[in-house]
């Protein structure tokens, strides 16, 4: 029984003890009235809302697993297909069942019309159909730019709110609008939070390095500031960083220059796999220029000579498509380990300044297979 709950309970009940200091009357009853106040006693008490505890949930793989050891007493607050990752696969890969933690609010701030990164408008925010039957069976908060007929249940995310009661507008990523609502909902809205856990989230590739991490990490420590316990874990690279002329940078170095020996690699199985692939389109040409040659003189090619031809051109292509095979598979491996690396240079406070962008693989263009003529240049 709690503190309020003993003082609300009926004075007859107390009134027979003797109180401290107090004369007892001829009834039995102190005479010291000070200490029992019916109308004080009475009055309600005004509660503080519970502290909560809340999950930001991302996509990186080093941490997002983790979400599945949360008790139910975390929310958790996702963002755009992360509900792929509330569900736990077994050993045989099929969907073993949801976390214990339940998705209470979700943030597809997107426009419906987003062009996602590969090029691709699909009317449902870049994102498959699938998503967006999620979005409308949630049973939680939905956060959206704007309220939609489709999406009856989601709400306009508050950003006018937010920035008059925070004094600044900057929000370069979801993750940066669902800190910058906690704060709002802390702060402001008197919802506190106890506990603040981050996971899924590192912010390691360049783009997001650059213009996503310095403002995820101003929005933490805004929370931190206004009281919330911030939980990072060590896989993260979010608030870790050498500190600045007490430690020497070796770690970091070391993580600079194995990124940039992965990225000479990278380069080299590119370049190897652009000319096997240039290689077969023109070994195929000069097979099919020879296939007409000799339907057109065969006198000229004999049984032998025909064989002897095609015996070539079944070895070159069989060397092309080995090697192609192998520097495709190479580079598979190394941008598994740049992005690896890159991760590990952000965590010690480095930066990957050297050419950070890759290109991408393009197969050849189709014409080399045919005679073509080379186009001349134009002035524009």
């Amino acid at each position: 029984m709690t503190t309020t709950e003993k003082t609300s309970q009926p004075f007859s009940e107390t009134t027979e003890s003797q109180p401290k200091g107090g004369k007892r009357s001829r009834r039995g009853k102190s005479t010291k009235q000070a200490s029992h106040s019916p109308a004080k006693a009475s009055q309600p008490q005004s509660k503080t809302p519970a502290a909560r505890k809340i999950c930001i949930l991302g996509y990186a793989e080093e941490t997002r697993d983790l979400v599945h050891q949360l008790d139910e007493t975390f929310e958790i607050w996702g963002i755009n297909m992360a509900h792929a990752f509330t569900y736990r696969s077994d050993s045989t890969g099929s969907f073993a069942g949801v976390t214990k933690a339940k998705a209470t609010a979700w943030f597809q701030l997107h426009p419906r019309n987003w062009v996602n990164p590969s090029g691709k408008q699909t009317g449902f925010f870049g994102r498959p159909e699938a998503h967006m039957d999620f979005l409308k069976a949630f049973d939680g908060e939905l956060w959206l730019q704007e309220e939609m007929d489709e999406l009856p249940n989601g709400k306009r995310y508050p950003l006018d709110e937010i920035v008059r009661a925070a004094g600044r507008t900057h929000f370069t990523s979801t993750f940066a609008y669902q800190l910058g609502l906690m704060w709002y909902q802390h702060v402001v809205e008197k919802r506190p939070i106890e506990k603040l856990v981050v996971y899924g989230v590192n912010l390691t590739s360049m783009d997001e390095y650059v213009s996503q991490k310095p403002c995820v990490e101003y929005w933490l420590g805004r929370l931190e500031e206004a009281g919330v316990v911030v939980d990072i874990p060590r896989a993260s690279a979010l608030l870790k960083g050498r500190v600045y002329a007490m430690q020497d940078d070796d770690i970091s170095d070391h993580a600079f220059e194995r990124l940039q020996g992965y990225k000479t690699q990278f380069m080299k199985n590119w370049a190897n796999t652009n000319t096997a692939q240039s290689m077969r389109i023109e070994s195929q040409f000069w097979a099919g220029k020879l296939s007409g040659l000799a339907d057109k003189f065969p006198e000229s090619f004999t049984d032998k000579l025909n064989a002897e031809i095609q015996s070539i051109f079944d070895k070159r292509a069989e060397s092309l498509s080995a090697m192609e095979q192998n520097a495709t598979s190479e580079i598979g491996k190394l941008l598994g380990k740049i992005q690896s690396e890159q991760h590990w240079l952000a965590i010690t406070g480095g930066i990957d300044y050297r050419a950070p962008a890759l290109p991408d693989l393009h197969s050849p263009i189709p014409q080399l297979a045919g005679d073509f003529e080379v186009p001349k240049p134009q002035a524009i």
